[in-house]
């Protein structure tokens, strides 16, 4: 399987910690800044790294980042951001996710070519670069630094067909399916009912819990 290709825009403490977690699950990372000392914390680790005039759609060509998979600009200033923002959907780059830090923002944001607003405050660089990359995240809400409610998709045909007596979520992962939602009805599920492909199911538990079970949603 290709591996995703990510172009971090901005290496701020939050660009950081998503470049960071980028490369620990296995993606080719691009990170972009005005000036070469601010990828200093980044350098040795990214696939590849450049400086230069991030608000300028010449450069953004010149680097190449048409081809990414998906862009995520996490710049101090918004106005820098909106730009560069725009720039990028107008050049093609399929997804966009753009730091925010208030709902105003988050509106301008979509209005110019956003596919996803982050407000960094709310989540972890972290737990955002897993739900970038995976396909089996839809939607997620912290509890708190360690306990999370997500929004997950039954991709894979590992648990079709199987009740949850039978999956014993709770002992093997540590996780409990509050909901699950097929033809857009949702309901409390009991030990006897069974999932299917394609269903959307909301589990609480530990993040790192969440995400080894997310993993196997594909399966």
């Amino acid at each position: 399987m290709k591996k995703k290709s990510f172009v971090v825009i901005g290496i701020d403490s939050f660009g950081i910690a998503i470049t960071e977690e980028l490369i620990r699950l296995g993606c080719n990372v691009t990170a972009i800044d005005f000036t070469k000392e601010k990828l200093n914390p980044v350098v040795d680790i990214v696939n590849y790294s450049a400086y230069g005039d991030v608000t300028s759609e010449a450069v953004l060509k010149d680097l190449g980042l048409p081809h990414a998979d998906h862009a995520i600009i996490s710049l101090e200033n918004f106005e820098d951001a909106i730009l560069t923002t725009l720039m990028l959907h107008d050049l093609g780059v399929p997804q966009i996710t753009v730091k925010v830090e208030s709902e105003y923002q988050e509106r301008i944001a979509y209005k110019v070519g956003a596919s996803f607003a982050i407000f960094p405050n709310q989540i972890t660089g972290k737990r955002i670069a897993r739900k970038l990359i995976s396909s089996n995240i839809l939607d997620y809400y912290m509890v708190d630094e360690q306990v999370g409610v997500y929004e997950l998709i039954v991709n894979g045909s590992k648990y079709s067909g199987k009740n949850l007596i039978e999956l014993d979520l709770r002992n093997k992962f540590g996780v409990n399916i509050v909901t699950i939602k097929r033809d857009d009805v949702s309901f409390i599920p009991k030990g006897v009912d069974t999932l299917k492909h394609g269903d959307i199911i909301l589990v609480i538990g530990r993040h790192d819990k969440i995400g080894k079970f997310e993993e196997t949603l594909g399966e």
